[in-house]
């Protein structure tokens, strides 16, 4: 059976924070997109942020706003990031 092995490419710590997101970007296809969901993981490197429909591509520009931890919370911050990876999880 073929052994998969993968190096953690991250730099920088993670610190668990379930944080409500608003993502918007561009698809060619399908005009603005906007996007809400959560963290799973914040660092001063990036973020793990679990979105429920659509995802933006690998390498595509996202706005992202970030909210406290409590629904209705004001927005804490709001930057442009670029997408790295994607995971799917078909669950």
């Amino acid at each position: 059976m073929a052994r998969y092995s993968s190096m953690e490419q991250r730099t920088g710590p993670r610190y668990l924070a379930s944080l409500m997101v608003r993502a918007e970007w561009d698809d060619p296809d399908a005009g603005h997109i906007v996007a809400e969901g959560t963290t799973e993981n914040v660092g001063p490197e990036g973020a793990l942020i679990h979105l429920q429909d659509r995802l933006p591509d690998v390498g595509s520009r996202v706005q992202l706003a970030v909210y406290g931890e409590e629904e209705g919370e004001e927005q804490k911050l709001r930057v442009v990031t670029e997408v790295l990876r994607l995971e799917r999880n078909p669950g």
